[in-house]
């Protein structure tokens, strides 16, 4: 069995099935009412918390090694517990307020407009642009995060608006979400 012929073969039914995805979207743009997108969840969760985690783990890190250099800091044991533990609970309140604004995120695709659904502390958001405001679609490659999840951004500029506004972010599928966009306008 010839080896390259089976990864041209594999390379072959991989387009065909890709083609049949997009050519599936499409379709469903034209003649359905609406999709509904979610964000990549590892994407999601873990760029959001990235900068706390860093600062948590550089805090804790110095907290746990200040000891070893000096001898007077010995009382500093019992308070680096309490922060430890602040650290803790700090980060397990960022995750929550990830986790509901993850549930809340979803991007819907509609004939005439896109509607992005999204979650504060204090409130639920909700932006509604109609397709035929938009003045420019740009797709922005984040460099850590694609080459961690393959996730990109979609920025929009709509009429009333001076600056683009991000409004699909952390999507596997922004190449496709990014022409069906093209087709909609």
């Amino acid at each position: 069995i010839n080896i390259k012929f089976i990864y041209n073969y594999l390379n072959y039914i991989d387009f065909f099935l890709k083609s049949i995805i997009i050519f599936v979207k499409y379709f469903l743009i034209i003649f359905m009412e609406k999709i509904i997108l979610k964000p990549n969840k590892a994407s999601f969760f873990i760029m959001r918390m990235f900068i706390a985690i860093i600062i948590v783990v550089l805090l804790t890190a110095f907290l746990l090694i200040a000891p070893l250099f000096d001898n007077s800091l010995s009382g500093l044991i019992s308070v680096r517990s309490y922060f430890i533990w602040a650290f803790v609970v700090v980060l397990l309140l960022i995750y929550f307020f990830v986790y509901f604004a993850y549930k809340k995120a979803e991007y819907i695709l509609d004939k005439n407009k896109i509607i992005y659904n999204y979650w504060t502390i204090f409130s639920d958001n909700s932006v509604e642009l109609s397709v035929d405001k938009i003045t420019e679609v740009t797709m922005v490659l984040p460099f850590i995060e694609h080459l961690i999840f393959k996730t990109w951004y979609i920025k929009i500029k709509s009429a009333w608006s001076s600056e683009s506004k991000t409004i699909f972010s952390n999507l596997k599928n922004s190449k496709d979400v990014f022409e069906a966009i093209q087709e909609l306008m």
